[in-house]
């Protein structure tokens, strides 16, 4: 009894790439995407941050500017206040 014993291997057409390792590029493609993107949200929120804290102490340094400006606005007004009551009761006392 003469028998044909056939082998067959399961092979891919040129070209065709395993599901697995598919599935491996674009889960690396992902993974390597959402890194980039966080580590480009990280500089700009700390860019952001950075800016919000400059901005602050310049704004404290103008606050504080603003309220001897108008510290020595109000003294000086008081000084002339002074020097007008001064002026009147003068007169009266002269009159």
């Amino acid at each position: 009894m003469n028998y044909t014993e056939t082998k067959v291997s399961m092979k891919r057409p040129k070209g065709v790439v395993s599901h697995v390792d598919l599935f491996a590029a674009f889960h690396r493609k992902y993974l390597d995407t959402l890194l980039g993107r966080r580590a480009e949200n990280k500089q700009k929120a700390e860019a952001e941050r950075n800016a919000i804290l400059d901005a602050n102490a310049r704004g404290e340094a103008d606050l504080l500017t603003a309220v001897f400006v108008i510290g020595g606005f109000l003294a000086l007004m008081f000084f002339f206040l002074l020097i007008a009551i001064e002026r009147h009761q003068r007169k009266l006392a002269s009159d």
